[in-house]
């Protein structure tokens, strides 16, 4: 598990491009003059208290990634970073529960890989494309069927209704 911090940036000078910027870390325009810039990575820590270590390693970082900004720090957060063991994302609908849509587990490249992802899950709900192996939770998932449903199953295979 890892823990990640991030802060939100605002009354920039000029507007912000509407685009997502990485380089080592990543500015991600809010609207005209508003970014969340991040992150820190914390490698096995669990406490998602947002630190002045991680804000002012975020503000140092943020000078250099864009020089001569004036900004000011309108919030600052922690949060864990979900992450899987092959390092990409889990995405689709429950195998048991199709109401409930899953699109998580995306790291520290998650707000790189997101725009991409998110059109394939759009694509997935609203028109019934595949989701791409690498990322179908069905990865994840194995069937368990309880031994009351296997004798179940076994019963009705050889008995009628009205046989008993």
């Amino acid at each position: 598990m890892a823990v990640a911090e991030a802060v939100v940036v605002g009354e920039a000078e000029e507007a912000l491009p509407e685009l997502i910027f990485n380089r080592g870390k990543w500015l991600l325009p809010l609207d005209a003059h508003r970014a969340r810039f991040g992150a820190t990575y914390e490698r096995g820590e669990r406490d998602t208290t947002a630190t002045p270590e991680g804000r002012e390693v975020l503000c140092e970082r943020l000078r250099d990634f864009v020089p001569g900004a004036a900004y000011r720090v309108l919030d600052h957060r922690a949060g864990v970073r979900p992450g899987t063991a092959d390092r990409m994302p889990v995405m689709g609908l429950h195998p048991r529960c199709e109401s409930l849509g899953i699109f998580n587990g995306f790291g520290s490249k998650g707000v790189i890989m997101m725009p991409y992802f998110a059109q394939r899950m759009a694509d997935h709900l609203l028109d019934g494309a595949r989701l791409p192996e690498a990322v179908d939770l069905r990865r994840f998932w194995q069937e368990r069927v309880s031994l009351t449903d296997r004798a179940q199953e076994a019963v009705a295979a050889v008995l009628a209704p009205g046989d008993i």
